[in-house]
């Protein structure tokens, strides 16, 4: 009690007021002035406490809280300078100032041992420095992450994404200005290598890695936004771990391997097409080599038919006209044997032609010839007007028989019973042109354009009932073509009839009607003296029997002297006991070849040699020259052919 009395009593002090005489300018100058430095003082400390709590992280924050202590107590004192204004608590003031004194000598000293530290902390040109350096570091980071071809994507350890760069927005198929989603585990079209499955956000490559675990070239499909055809990528993932090891996200790297993949899958492509190519060419080589067998086994059979057809000429002059007809049927069968056999040569352009002079005119007759009796029982009219001067061209006759056969064969197959058939001829600038119409069912306009396209039949051959491979008149065009010629159909419509026009390149008439190869005598058989003047003896090698015994005996009755084997052992024996002029062999023999029998009869004795084989590809021609053959003849022997061949021999030989 006495301790507040003696605090807060007057004890006979005078208040400040009467040591300004209570001047009322004078008590408010002081009033004022001390309120207001009081109030700042009080300000001032709550200020730095806010400051405190904003700025935990400065390294002297303590010496604020000092700084607040010592200003409260100095507006304290102001405060006490008011209140004396009128009441002497003077004890109390003093008490006030004593505090201020305390905390005014500690702050003090802290300040002073505070100065070093102070000095060090760097000043406005060093953090301005310090924060241009941390721009360009940051300018290059970034440069050096837009700047990787690899994909970059760091997540935290959500896999929420923090930062990526162009390439992995590529691969995602994104616009520049495009975000990537924020949970690209879950959003970003990661796919197994299958392309089909995806893959689950907790198998994602930075899930996997901000569990911990490493990831090392990963293998995934990415298929999001605009790349609807994808990138294959291999993934490398760390986690992002601090001093103390705690994961805080995750980093992954997407290496772009989509050009490597698509030069893989074509180089994979590749092989199989190569695979594909090797099986389908050795299938090919394989059909080929069928159907050299096949023509072999199909033309063997019509040499003798040939060579005994030539036999009945001679000896039954009668039936001179039939025979002729069955010899000209038989040679054309064996012409649409070649040409269906060798329908992939016709589809490669390469067709083997026996080029002579030829009469067109007469090729064309020697066709109509063979439909004389059709013709006559469909009593169809057929006008021809052969009226080309220059009709003769350097072609193979037979070839061109076979061309007009299949357009004269459509003309009757396609025009009904009673129709007319036109055939006529023209020169026009160097070329005769050979035209064949009817007042048949005609084509269709949008048949005409494939109509000599292989296998086309069209709906004209199903009307009329005919049957048929469609494979004449792309015969017939590949052959013209051949000669360097053209064929072209037209018709001017359905129920219309149809023309189909040929040319050919001329050459001039020969002197003799009986000149050139394409003129085709009615018999080979020669006179007595030319025989006799021929004296060739022949050694004939043949394993097919009756190819032996006719041909034996058209040759014999040629005049020639004919001595006949039919295997390599036979021929060599016979070759030991005689000698011989000509070898005339068959290549496939049971036990041996025509070419082995050849080399080893040369190797004794001089002898020419016609080879005979149903085979008649370029390379088994190119064989039988090798050997020493002058002839490679293919099945079914053409015997005109074979008696100039004979001739041409005889007369080396004669020579010699």
């Amino acid at each position: 009690m006495d301790l507040f009395t003696r605090l807060f009593g007057q004890n006979s002090f005078m208040p400040h007021g009467h040591c300004y005489l209570w001047d009322p300018g004078l008590m408010r100058l002081h009033l004022i002035s001390d309120f207001l430095i009081a109030a700042a003082y009080f300000v001032i400390p709550i200020t730095l406490l806010l400051f405190v709590q904003k700025r935990r992280d400065l390294p002297f924050n303590w010496m604020f809280v000092c700084f607040g202590v010592f200003i409260v107590a100095c507006g304290m004192t102001h405060v006490m300078e008011i209140i004396t204004l009128w009441k002497p608590y003077y004890w109390i003031s003093g008490i006030v100032k004593a505090i201020t004194a305390l905390a005014s000598v500690p702050t003090a000293i802290l300040l002073i041992r505070l100065i070093p530290s102070a000095v060090n902390i760097p000043g406005p040109a060093v953090l301005r420095a310090a924060n241009e350096a941390l721009i360009e570091q940051t300018k290059l980071l970034n440069l050096i992450v837009t700047s990787i071809g690899d994909g970059l994507l760091v997540v935290d350890r959500d896999g929420a994404a923090l930062l990526s760069n162009p390439a992995l927005r590529r691969m995602l198929g994104l616009k520049e200005n495009e975000n990537i989603p924020k949970n690209c585990a879950r959003d970003c079209g990661f796919f197994h290598a299958d392309k089909v499955t995806r893959i689950a956000p907790a198998e994602a490559p930075t899930s996997r890695a901000v569990a911990g675990e490493h990831i090392d070239e990963d293998e995934i499909f990415i298929r999001h936004g605009a790349n609807l055809e994808g990138s294959w990528a291999h993934v490398t993932a760390r986690a992002l771990r601090d001093e103390q090891g705690t994961i805080h996200g995750a980093v992954a790297v997407f290496h772009d391997i989509s050009a490597h993949k698509r030069a893989v899958e074509q180089q994979q492509n590749l092989l199989r097409e190569r695979e594909a190519r090797a099986e389908a060419e050795a299938a090919n080589r394989a059909k080929d080599r069928f159907l050299a067998v096949l023509g072999h086994e199909l033309r063997t059979p019509l040499t003798p038919v040939l060579a005994g057809v030539e036999l009945l000429v001679n000896f039954n002059g009668e039936f001179k006209g039939t025979i002729d007809i069955i010899r000209r049927n038989i040679e054309l069968e064996a012409r649409l044997i070649d040409d269906i056999l060798d329908l992939t040569a016709i589809a490669k352009g390469k067709i083997n032609l026996d080029i002579g002079t030829v009469d067109i005119h007469s090729a064309v007759r020697c066709a109509l010839d063979i439909f004389e009796t059709e013709i006559a029982h469909k009593k169809f009219r057929v006008h021809t007007n052969l009226a080309a001067a220059e009709h003769y061209a350097r072609a193979d006759d037979s070839r061109l028989m076979q061309v007009f056969w299949n357009i004269i064969k459509n003309a009757i197959k396609f025009t009904p019973e009673g129709g007319a058939i036109h055939i006529d001829s023209v020169n026009d600038g160097g070329k005769v042109i050979i035209r064949v119409s009817d007042n048949g069912i005609g084509i269709e306009p949008e048949l005409l354009p494939r109509i000599f396209d292989s296998f086309e039949q069209g709906v004209r051959r199903v009307q009329a009932g005919q049957g048929g491979l469609g494979l004449g008149l792309a015969i017939s065009r590949a052959i013209i073509e051949a000669h360097h010629g053209q064929v072209e159909a037209s018709s001017p419509g359905k129920n219309r009839g149809t023309m189909v026009t040929i040319s050919l390149a001329t050459i001039a008439t020969p002197s003799s009607a009986k000149e050139g190869e394409g003129k085709r005598p009615h018999s080979a058989v020669p006179s007595t003296g030319e025989a006799q003047k021929a004296r060739l003896r022949i050694l004939l090698v043949d394993d097919h029997t009756d190819t032996v015994i006719t041909l034996g005996a058209l040759l014999r009755n040629l005049g020639y002297e004919v001595a006949c084997a039919e295997t390599v052992k036979q021929a060599l024996q016979l070759a030991k006991e005689s000698k011989f002029d000509l070898l005339v062999s068959d290549i496939g023999l049971p036990d041996g070849s025509g070419h082995d029998l050849m080399r080893q009869i040369r190797a004794e004795q001089s002898i020419a040699g016609i080879a005979l084989s149903g085979f008649g590809m370029e390379d088994d021609l190119e064989k039988s020259r090798a050997v020493g053959f002058a002839e490679h003849l293919i099945k079914p022997i053409n015997v005109d052919r074979l008696q100039v061949t004979l001739r041409e021999i005889a007369q080396k030989q004669a020579k010699h």
